[in-house]
């Protein structure tokens, strides 16, 4: 194998590829990216047995070939701002440019070991969108994931087609991204994925900056795919029936008491003081209460307490009646994200129902925290 690139772009190629390769495994093979030469290309693909990715790039190729290299070895590797020429001969990996070298193992034997990327067919495509946004729509639900592993449904991105939605779930609360244009194949159904997705492609479709690149999915029965410019990130689909999330979001939505809209700045900084006050591990909640429109927050641990009034809230409509409500404040803070501006907040009277805080993009539903007598009058102090 022999091919000439440019050597920045072999960097960022090692770079992209490497959110794939798993750390320490117990199947060395795992830990190695397989580099192919053909035509005028060259591919790096990696996997972990879940993530199968390939990057591909242009090359001046020589010689074609395939070797397998670890991933600690390429690290090793420093960018070149030249051309660089690869060759890859008697088990040693050699780079070469006007003034700098490199020498790392290779493999050329691998390939037993290796497990090829499923082919999904062409005619399975089930959607499209643009990449960027949809990046940033994993961005924002990624952090609503659940942690235990136990729970797969859980910890798995769900692909709701038949009503274009985006959706994740931790038990504790719902995020949703509508997935406003793109193309829908007609029929498509809902496809649950693995929660690695948001960050194996945030790895391979490194840094993009074009608006109007597309990412193109495709999927069958066992595996999803999607397809970028210059890479393919094919993962694998987790089996079982998603839970009725709808039924929860359309009643609180459909149904609710009140709505306001509210400052998500304004909201998201009072959250973010509150966080660092109840820590990660505290179940002491964030305390939204109403009097006739004006909207107050407030948090108690142990002797400290403190409350704020939201200085910037349109009520729209049930917002004469006295209600209150407590809500983790992490979880305001990563729905407040969301956000550029302002979002709604839709809920009702009773304390122990969710609400809901939406635009026509985002939607998260978040369940409420058990609050005492004491916690509700400190805020309704703050009101009097």
């Amino acid at each position: 194998m022999k091919f000439q690139m440019y050597g920045k772009d072999f960097k960022t190629l090692i770079d992209r590829i490497g959110g794939i390769v798993p750390k320490r495994t117990a199947f060395r093979a795992l830990e190695t990216v397989k580099i192919t030469a053909h035509g005028n290309s060259v591919d790096f693909s990696a996997t972990d047995m879940i993530d199968y990715a390939t990057i591909n790039s242009y090359a001046s190729v020589y010689e074609d070939g395939t070797v397998w290299v670890f991933l600690d070895d390429l690290k090793k590797i420093l960018a070149i701002e030249s051309d660089i020429t690869i060759t890859a001969e008697n088990g040693r990996l050699d780079i070469r440019s006007a003034k700098k070298s490199y020498e790392i193992p290779c493999h050329n034997d691998y390939g037993e070991f290796w497990s090829e990327t499923p082919v999904i067919s062409n005619s399975n495509v089930v959607c499209i969108q643009k990449e960027k946004e949809f990046i940033k729509h994993l961005s924002l639900l990624d952090c609503m994931r659940s942690a235990e592993e136990a729970q797969k449904m859980m910890t798995s991105f769900y692909f709701d087609l038949p009503n274009q939605k985006l959706v994740v779930l931790d038990g504790h609360r719902i995020g949703i991204a509508n997935l406003v244009g793109g193309m829908f194949a007609p029929n498509a159904k809902g496809i649950i994925v693995d929660g690695s997705l948001y960050a194996a492609l945030k790895s391979v479709a490194g840094k993009n900056k074009d608006e109007e690149k597309r990412i193109e999915i495709y999927a069958d029965d066992k595996y999803t795919a999607f397809h970028g410019e210059d890479y393919v990130l094919t993962i694998k689909n987790v089996d079982g029936i998603y839970y009725d999330y709808r039924r929860l979001t359309d009643a609180t939505r459909s149904n609710s008491d009140y709505t306001y809209m509210f400052d998500t700045k304004e909201m998201s900084k009072i959250a973010k003081e509150y966080s660092k006050v109840i820590g990660k591990d505290n179940k002491a909640p964030m305390i939204l209460y109403n009097n006739n429109g004006t909207v107050a927050t407030g948090v108690q641990v142990a002797d400290y307490r403190a409350s704020d009034i939201l200085e910037n809230v349109e009520p729209k409509y049930g917002m004469g009646n006295e209600w209150y409500v407590g809500m983790n404040p992490h979880f305001i803070m990563d729905a407040c994200n969301a956000f550029s501006d302002s979002a709604e907040v839709r809920g009702n009277y009773s304390f122990k129902n969710p609400i809901m805080i939406m635009d026509e993009t985002y939607e998260f539903l978040i369940l409420p925290v058990n609050i005492s007598e004491d916690n509700v009058e400190f805020v309704k102090r703050q009101v009097a």
